[in-house]
């Protein structure tokens, strides 16, 4: 797993079950939360999403506005996450 990887994959998933295929402005950078894309409920969609395909549980303290920014910041706390997990830490 790689972060453009992450970044494809986030980006598909939000295309297809977050803005029901109507992506054509998203990117890495579009305000995820100031846009109203994700909210409290697709935010628990992500996080099972990021769980399904990565193998990655996002902590509690984690899930915060500042991580879910943009698929920038999520993809970047889902590597964070993956690189801890994989060192044992």
């Amino acid at each position: 797993m790689n972060a453009t990887e992450v970044n494809q994959a986030l980006e598909g998933f939000i295309t297809e079950k977050l803005l029901h295929g109507d992506g054509a402005d998203l990117t890495l950078q579009t305000p995820l939360l100031e846009y109203g894309i994700v909210d409290s409920l697709a935010m628990v969609s992500l996080l099972t999403f990021v769980q399904n395909s990565f193998g990655v549980t996002i902590p509690d303290g984690e899930v915060s506005p500042r991580n879910f920014k943009t698929i920038e910041a999520l993809s970047a706390l889902i590597m964070r996450v993956h690189g801890e997990a994989s060192n044992g830490a």
